[in-house]
């Protein structure tokens, strides 16, 4: 739940704050939603590689 806070939310005000100021149209924006997600998914696959890491333990579609 922290991470999908850090990513969506707190970079899409991030994004507002600092981004829209310099480019300010209604494309950057909406622009707002895919980096958010793309950053989500880095912060999720990070975390997962750390955490597989640490346990040893693989994902895999079987379990």
């Amino acid at each position: 739940m922290v991470m999908n806070i850090l990513g969506l939310c707190m970079v899409r005000i991030l994004w507002i704050v600092f981004a829209v100021p310099h480019f300010p149209d209604l494309y950057h924006i909406i622009l707002s939603c895919p980096v958010s997600w793309a950053v989500t998914a880095a912060i999720f696959i990070v975390y997962y590689g750390f955490r597989n890491r640490k346990t040893g333990v693989l994902i895999t579609a079987d379990s």
